[in-house]
């Protein structure tokens, strides 16, 4: 009982400045909150321009017959391998790309994903 008492006048002695504390601490993650969802949808907006950007390099939507993300690779196949752009790629920050017989492998990072779900919601 005698940690209880104390416990007790502690709190009642201190309320006011535990309540501020608790409340600045609140504030301060709505406000983290608020400017990592202003950077996303700031984000959002330079990946939708590197999308558009990624299948000028390609050579056009219409080049592209389908696009996969595979890990931090992003498969594509397309229609006309004359129309690819490497300079392009590579303003764009993609200097690791394989060309094979039938399609082109570019390496992305975390991009990818978001890239070929972009293109698969486009293109239906």
């Amino acid at each position: 009982m005698f940690y209880a008492n104390e416990i007790n006048n502690f709190l009642r002695d201190n309320a006011l400045y535990l309540a501020l504390v608790i409340a600045f601490i609140i504030v301060l993650v709505i406000l983290f909150l608020l400017i990592a969802n202003r950077k996303k949808k700031r984000s959002s907006g330079a990946l939708n321009q590197r999308y558009l950007d990624l299948l000028n390099a390609l050579g056009g939507a219409n080049n592209v017959q389908t696009m996969e993300a595979k890990g931090s690779r992003l498969s594509i196949i397309l229609s006309d391998f004359d129309k690819i752009d490497p300079s392009a790629l590579k303003a764009l920050g993609i200097d690791n790309f394989v060309l094979m017989t039938n399609k082109i492998t570019l390496v992305l990072g975390e991009e990818a994903k978001v890239i070929a779900k972009n293109w698969s919601a486009k293109s239906q």
